[in-house]
């Protein structure tokens, strides 16, 4: 978990956790993308949340402690619907090549039954 993750700053940024694929450590940051009922999911407003957590998971990475490295970083967004979910891809295209690196991103849709993942 987020606080078992010793970093060189007490500052940095987090990732969630650390989780292992094919014996490779991986950061793991996760991000909902939601909005309340009639209002739709802004792109900018979005880009600006995944720039954040992008530039989170750049500096999470960089400040890991040796004694938990990790090879690569996920970035998994929670999108609440579909227009939530197409909002994030949009916005992720308009995310410089720098910023969002080599974190392998992905989308997850629950339209709105997520009670699941908070319990």
């Amino acid at each position: 978990s987020e606080t078992e993750i010793v970093y060189t700053s007490s500052e940095s940024s987090k990732t969630d956790y650390l989780s292992s694929i094919d014996s490779l450590n991986v950061g793991v940051s996760v991000v909902r993308v939601f909005h309340w009922a009639g209002d739709p999911c802004e792109v900018d407003v979005v880009r600006t949340l995944l720039n954040r957590k992008l530039n989170d998971v750049l500096e999470a990475e960089a400040n890991a402690h040796h004694t938990n490295p990790w090879e690569h970083s996920i970035l998994s967004i929670i999108a609440i619907d579909d227009q939530c979910a197409d909002a994030a891809e949009t916005a992720l295209s308009g995310i410089d090549a720098a910023t969002r690196g080599d974190t392998i991103v992905y989308i997850t849709v629950t339209n709105g039954e997520d009670d699941i993942i908070y319990d």
